[in-house]
């Protein structure tokens, strides 16, 4: 039953890229009437309580492995469930900021420029023996705001500009009030 789960979840998400965000209902459904005609009797809910489960215990040996001095911990849907989330940022993040390391790229995830793996490497050079960082060269982000975003901070500015003066009228009214 799982590895069929597994397997729907994995049809239904070539189709869908927000799967494994938000709880898509329809796909849910979709996965669980799969599973119905397969002969199991699971509905939307049991099918998403059952992944959640499956991603936690993925999440939790995947960080055990991650540790030194732990037992090695197996579970028999880890690869499965690796190829499907391995790439996940929420898994995976693109970058790790670290002060013992610096600044790195997740190569796994990401590919990478040439001149974004030169500073990379750079990155990973410049720790000393005693893992203090030692000058560092400091990665600059280019300010990338979408349209929409400006868009967002200008409206956000005009609301204010129009509640600031909305006040100022209402003050000025009190106070003419008040003188008579």
């Amino acid at each position: 039953m799982t590895k069929l789960l597994l397997s729907e979840i994995q049809k239904n998400t070539e189709t869908s890229t927000n799967f494994y965000g938000k709880l898509n209902k329809n796909l849910w459904k979709n996965i669980a009437a799969s599973m119905n005609i397969q002969g199991y009797n699971l509905t939307a809910d049991n099918c998403y309580i059952k992944w959640t489960s499956m991603k936690k215990k993925y999440k939790i040996i995947k960080d055990a492995k991650k540790q030194t001095g732990t037992a090695k911990q197996t579970w028999e849907y880890f690869d499965i469930i690796n190829d499907m989330l391995g790439k996940n940022p929420v898994v995976a993040p693109l970058s790790i900021a670290s002060n013992i390391r610096g600044f790195t790229i997740n190569e796994n995830v990401l590919h990478l420029s040439d001149e974004e793996q030169c500073e990379n490497e750079q990155n990973v050079l410049n720790i000393t023996s005693t893992n203090v960082l030692k000058n560092r060269q400091t990665r600059k982000r280019k300010s990338k705001t979408s349209a929409w975003m400006e868009e967002l901070i200008e409206q956000r500015e005009r609301h204010h500009q129009e509640n600031y003066n909305q006040r100022e009228r209402l003050l000025s009214l009190l106070e003419k009030n008040s003188r008579h």
